[in-house]
This record gives structure tokens, sequence and C-alpha cells, in this order.
């Protein structure tokens, strides 16, 4: 990990908030990625403006929840505040195999409504043949209003 440390000292040396924070996102990105979650956690905490910040953690709950820590990737996810972000993070939490613990974040996606995209990824994990039977009901709806 000697280069994570030369990328963080190289960080603080370049100019201009904006750069700081994109390679912060990406170093937290990568450290995730390579299981390093803690640490990922705590460069992600440095990023400013918050909006990056919240990018990095949500990527950082999906990481959480591909190395099967769903426990940790709900409470991270759930103290974002941004509902693209949080939306994002619950998605991948979707793949849990504790089908109480994907269902609720199905219902958070619902709740944070982020424009059906997100939903429906999450609902096709969750139950796939669930999207047949959306689809059938809201043609039953549309026969009964003609």
């Amino acid at each position: 990990m000697n280069l994570i440390n030369e990328v963080e000292a190289i960080t603080s040396t370049i100019a201009g908030a904006r750069g700081q924070s994109r390679l912060r996102m990406s170093m937290a990105q990568a450290l995730a990625d390579f299981g390093e979650l803690e640490r990922a956690e705590a460069v992600a905490q440095s990023i400013t403006p918050s909006d990056d910040r919240s990018w990095a953690l949500a990527s950082i709950a999906c990481a959480l929840a591909r190395h099967g820590e769903f426990d940790r990737a709900q409470t991270l996810a759930d103290s974002l505040i941004g509902p693209y972000q949080h939306s994002y993070a619950l998605t991948e939490i979707t793949k849990a195999p504790d089908s109480r613990v994907a269902a609720r974040a199905v219902a958070m996606i619902f709740i944070l409504g982020d424009r059906w995209r997100g939903v429906l990824a999450a609902l096709a994990q969750v139950q796939p043949g669930a999207l047949t039977a959306i689809i059938d009901e809201l043609n039953n709806l549309a026969s009964l209003e003609r």
C-alpha cells in the first residue's frame, strides 16, 4: 500500500479543490474495490464538496454490499443525505441474501423516488417475476379504464 500513501501525499499538491476532490473520489473507489474499506471511507470523509463526498460514500456502500457486509452498507447508505446517492447505494443492497434486508432496500428506493430506473433494477434483483406481474397489473388497470 505504499503506492496509496504516495497518492495521498500527491493529492494535497494538486491545485484546485475540484481536482483534489476528483482524485480523492477515485482513490476512495479504488481502495474500496481492493477491499480496503475502512481506509476508503476515511478518504471519502475527507472529500469536499459534500456532494462529491456523498457519491464517494455511496460507492463505498456498494463495495461493502459486494463484500457481503450488508449491515455496514445499509448503515452507510442510510447516512447519505442525497436521494440519488442513497438510492444508488441501496441498489447494491437489494442483492442481500436476507430477503428482509433486500426488501427494505427496495422499499427505500421507492420512497426516495429514484425515477423508477433504480426501483426497477432493484426489483428485478429481488424478484425477477415481479416486473411481469407489475406489467400485467398495469395492463389490467388500463383495460378497466377503457
